[in-house]
């Protein structure tokens, strides 16, 4: 969201660059040695580009860089990659020189071959030792189907992500170990896993760690032998958190993951401010679905975070842990968070952030397709999938699963907005890639296979191909049970979801005998599903009695219908009341449903009033979204309007049935969305038109309309809606002060300013701009009703919050940083404090110059508008100035100004110099001093720093008039007579320059200063 921004005296800018900051560097090649790596190419966003020397070093420049800020490495060379993708991101550093970066690169080829060796043995280890771990449990207690099935759940868990682990042990670069470590990290290599952990075991790191820590701070403290003391413990330090880290996750391949919690818990304990001791025991804790833990120690880990990559990563998991909660306010401004900094990073860096860019897209994308946003939904998985199908062409075996699950979002997407051709299209591209994916690899891919199997075979119920549906259901539900049969907890969901299906299309096909005993079938799953998770399965088993109900409806079996009914009301009512915008679509349709067996049963007080239920419910929904929503809306009408037929109240059916028609021929055109929001932000876009031509009145109605609504949504839902609201009451206060109206707009502004305060406080990265918005606009309120102490308080405010955000993203945040100078410097004009308004316009210089010098279309106005103020401010000191000493002071460090201009912007200033020269010479003048003047007045004419551009000489011309003062009262006067004679009869203005020579004598005459040949000249003039 941007502020409009208002400012009274124009834009200012200075013009100075900064220094270059260099990063300082080398690589070197895995696991050699460190054997330098000679001819990368190493290059970063604002760096120069350079090749890596014989001993692999490399120094890169930054334009505009600068000690503290983040940038990201690009480095390449042909069949080559980087082993330290996580060092491309970093902050650059204040000594370079003493802080070189190291960066390791492998040859492709070995790099493969390693992985594919540890994926093999990883592979091979996680199932043996599951086939153990099955056979040790006793089947004879109680208790051990629930300890199996748990089991098959971290089997299933470890089967995904074996391509990670196997990642983290191929980029382990052994130059960086110590003896010890390799000796394990070998014995790992080698497929030796229980050696592996018990060598690591006895290195007893726990203990050795917390004592490195205390001998550390105990040296830190005593500052003695302090180099060699901390060096020698920041090592022995790195050694055993590395090797606790490593031997938890050698725990996890062992299916020891208490042990494995365990011992990440005592790495946090151990040194609490450790950032990846925090960020990975909440990602174990995640996996490990203990959500409310998880937060806690990834919200520590972003305190500890400095790096934006890494900011990024825990956005975007703290996003996913609260989907999973359904707290989708808090799950999207979290994976907003991500996005923001990752399309940052993706720009400068695409092969190393794009696939996580895609994942947080599709990330964000199931968050709004199941809020029901599906235009927000297709945006963000239609990102997601152009950047997946790039990447899937380079290395298909690594990302081919993701596009796979992108494809089935994006025909699920399509699937649930109606439009089934695109939704066919992405179903099949998704199950060509599953298919092939499951013969390589049949436990891991064929869980997402069954379920495209099953997405597929809605669709084509949907669109009455039963033959297809009922084929491709019939797989589905063939693989889902063998996969049951194994794992009972994990599958049997998707097992209840695809006899739900299936009962479904034979109820379709009036195949009633099989749609009851699928539904049965689903029923008893879903049933015992529900008693053991509630919140998850409560939804699905609503659904299950809702399609009971209306088979028995259709069966005529109403009492059975009306009992399945009334408990699928039951369920969705109290679904809805803890989250309407999820589940009061389906509670529509459940009172739907109950309408209709009320009208079969002619109890049609009791249908008119279900009816009236879900109408409301929609057509609420339908103001919110219309593409999605209005299809409900028409068949709900529909159904009222066919009631009203059947009660022969024919005034009414004809005005639903003439509604519906309405709807139906606005849907066939396929209008865009539009709902209460929606609504608001259009009145609101209105009133800042209206008021942009300063038709005040109907701005003003149209801003108070859109803040209505938008209050109201605020009450409702303020994590989403309070930063619009904040906008409206923003541009309100714009509004109330063109009127001056200024008591309102203090009200208003006021109000935006307490909600954007409490939101930049969660979210600082989104909110802080527009709460600098807000509080430069108040100190512009203050300034006009010369509340200087304020104004000079609401501005302070807003620099530290510009200056801040500039130093994270210059190019976005320099130009209002800019400005802000600027303002500051008007406040000081106008409080007469002409130094600091220089000293704050000088520093609004600093910055345009740079942005001029980037984009000169766009600046190019500020920057002139600028200059003006610094004019002002001179010429203000020229006024005050008491004696002409003190003006030609002034005057002569604007002509230094303008000299300077002039140099960096060849002849855009040399008429504003000129005639700064021009007014030095009439002050020297006045102090008497004719030689300066007569200098000055040459250097207006005939400049000797710069050429003259096209027209100079006739703009001017008129400086011959101070050129022949200052000959004629240094005794010149046959040069002095020369000028008057050629100029005395030339216009000028309105006049002739004989009127301009005369009153300039007269002036001077005044002012006490005269010479003998001044009569003669006089009379030369009046002859």
């Amino acid at each position: 969201m941007r502020f409009p921004f208002i400012t009274w005296i124009a834009f200012f800018i200075f013009l100075s660059t900064y220094a270059q900051t260099e990063l300082h560097g080398f690589i070197t090649e895995q696991n050699s040695g460190n054997k330098p790596v000679k001819n990368v190419r190493v290059s970063s966003f604002s760096a120069n580009e350079i090749m890596t020397n014989s001993d692999g070093s490399f120094i890169l420049k930054f334009q505009n860089g600068f000690p503290g800020i983040n940038v990201t490495l690009e480095v390449k060379r042909e069949k080559w990659i980087v082993i330290s993708e996580d060092k491309l991101n970093l902050n650059l550093p204040e000594d370079p020189i003493n802080n070189k970066w190291q960066l390791v690169m492998c040859k492709e080829s070995i790099y493969l071959a390693r992985q594919e060796e540890f994926r093999t043995k990883i592979r091979q280890n996680i199932q043996k030792e599951y086939d153990n771990k099955l056979k040790s449990i006793d089947k004879e207690k109680e208790g051990w189907q629930k300890k199996a099935n748990q089991l098959y759940e971290d089997y299933q868990q470890l089967q995904k992500r074996f391509n990670e682990i196997a990642e983290e042990y191929t980029r382990t670069n052994l130059d960086d170990l110590n003896e010890k470590e390799i000796e394990a990290y070998k014995l790992f290599e080698e497929g030796k896993f229980n050696e592996s952990i018990a060598l690591r075991e006895s290195f007893d790191s726990e203990k050795n760690l917390i004592n490195a820590i205390n001998e550390q701070k105990k040296a830190e403290k005593e500052q003695v032998k302090l180099d060699s003391i901390l060096k020698a413990k920041k090592k022995e330090i790195a050694f055993n958190k590395n090797n606790l880290r490593k031997l938890a996750k050698e725990y996890e391949l062992q299916f020891e993951f208490d042990l494995a919690g365990e011992t990440l818990e005592k790495l946090v304990n151990a040194d609490s401010t450790d950032l990846k001791s925090n960020y990975d025991y909440a990602y174990f804790l995640a996996k490990q679905n203990k959500h409310q833990e998880a937060i806690k120690f990834y919200a520590t880990s972003l305190l500890l975070n400095d790096n934006e990559y890494g900011k990024s990563a825990v956005y975007n998991n703290l996003g996913l842990l609260y989907k999973d909660t359904q707290d989708y306010g808090k799950a999207l401004m979290f994976f907003t968070k991500s996005l923001e900094i990752l399309e940052l990073l993706a720009l400068k860096n695409p092969k190393v952030y794009e696939p996580v860019l895609a994942g947080t897209l599709n990330n964000i994308g199931g968050l709004y397709h199941d809020t029901k946003d599906y235009s927000k939904a297709l945006s963000s998985y239609t990102k997601a999938l152009e950047i997946e199908e790039r990447l899937a062409l380079k290395n298909p075996e690594v990302c081919e699963p993701d596009l796979a699950s992108t494809l089935n979002n994006i025909g699920g997407l399509y699937h649930d907005t109606q439009d089934y051709g695109r939704a066919l299209s992405s179903y099949i591209k998704a199950l060509e890639i599953l298919e092939r994916l499951a013969l390589k690899n049949q436990d891991v891919y064929e869980p997402d296979l069954a379920g495209t199997l099953n997405n597929f075979g809605s669709l084509y119920r949907e669109t009455k191909d039963y033959g297809k549906a009922l084929s491709l259901y019939t797989k589905a539900l063939e693989i889902e049970e063998r996969l049951a049969l194994k794992n009972l907890d994990v599958y049997e969901p998707d097992l209840a979801k695809t006899l739900i299906n299936l009962g479904i299309l034979y109820h379709d096909t009036n195949d009633y005998g099989n749609a009851l005993s699928s539904y049965t079938k689903a029923l008893e799953i879903v049933e015992r599903l529900a008693l053991k998770n509630q919140e998850v399965y409560e939804p699905v088993l609503a659904i299950t009695l809702n399609n009971f109900g209306s088979l028995y409806r259709e069966t005529k079996d109403y009492s059975k219908a009306l009992l399945s009914y009334t408990k699928a009301l039951e369920l969705r009512e109290r679904l809805a009341l803890k989250n309407p915008e999820v589940y009061e679509p389906d509670l529509a349709k459940t009172l739907i449903n109950l309408g209709i067996l009320c009208k079969d049963i002619k109890d049609y007080g009791n249908a008119l009033s279900l009816y009236a239920k879900a109408l409301e419910i929609i057509e609420r929904l339908a103001l919110k979204n219309k593409d999605v929503y209005e299809p409900d809306l028409v068949r709900t009408l529909n159904y009222l309007g066919a009631l009203y037929f059947e009660t022969k109240d024919y005034g009414n059916t004809i005005l639903v049935f003439t509604k519906v028609l309405e709807i139906r021929e606005r849907l066939a055109l396929k209008n865009p969305d539009v709902y209460e929001p929606a609504l608001a932000q259009v009145l609101h876009n209105l009133g800042l038109l209206y008021y942009a031509t300063q038709d005040y009145g109907k701005a003003l109605s149209l801003h108070t309309q859109a803040l209505e609504i938008r209050e109201c949504l605020a009450l409702r839902n303020p994590d989403v809606c309070e930063p619009d609201l904040a906008s409206t009451l923003h541009d309100l206060g714009l509004l109330y002060y063109a009127i001056q109206d200024y008591g309102k707009a203090l009200t208003s502004y006021t109000k935006a300013l307490e909600i954007l305060e409490r939101l930049a406080l969660k979210n600082p990265e989104v909110y802080e701009p527009d709460l600098a918005k807000t509080l430069i606009n108040l100190g512009i309120l203050y300034r006009a009703t010369k509340d200087y102490s304020k104004a000079l308080s609401s501005y302070t405010k807003t620099l530290e919050i510009e200056e801040r955000l500039a130093l994270k993203n210059p190019e976005v945040c320099e130009p209002d940083l800019a400005s802000t100078l600027n303002s500051i410097g008007v406040l000081y004009y106008e409080m007469n404090d002409y130094k600091n308004a220089l000293k704050w316009y000088y520093q609004s210089l600093r910055f345009y110059d740079n942005l001029v010098k980037k984009n000169p279309v766009i600046y190019k106005k500020y920057f002139s508008d600028v200059l003006s103020n610094f004019e002002l401010v001179h010429l203000k000191m020229i006024e005050n100035a008491e004696t002409f000493k003190d003006k030609i002071i002034v005057q002569n460090q604007i002509i230094a100004f303008y000299e300077f201009l002039v140099k960096e912007y060849a002849l855009d200033y040399t008429i504003n110099l000129g005639n700064s020269y021009r007014t030095l010479a009439w002050y020297c003048l006045f102090d008497k001093k004719f030689e300066e003047a007569e200098k000055a007045a040459r250097e207006a004419l005939n400049p000797t720093k710069f050429q003259k551009p096209e027209g100079y000489d006739e703009k001017l011309e008129w400086v011959n008039t101070n050129l022949a003062l200052a000959l004629l009262f240094q005794g010149k006067y046959k040069e002095a007579e020369k000028i008057y004679k050629s100029l005395m009869n030339k216009p000028y203005e309105d006049s002739t320059y004989k009127t301009v020579f005369l009153a300039d004598l007269e002036e001077l005459e005044n002012a006490g200063i005269t010479h003998p040949d001044v009569a003669k000249i006089r009379a030369l003039l009046t002859k």
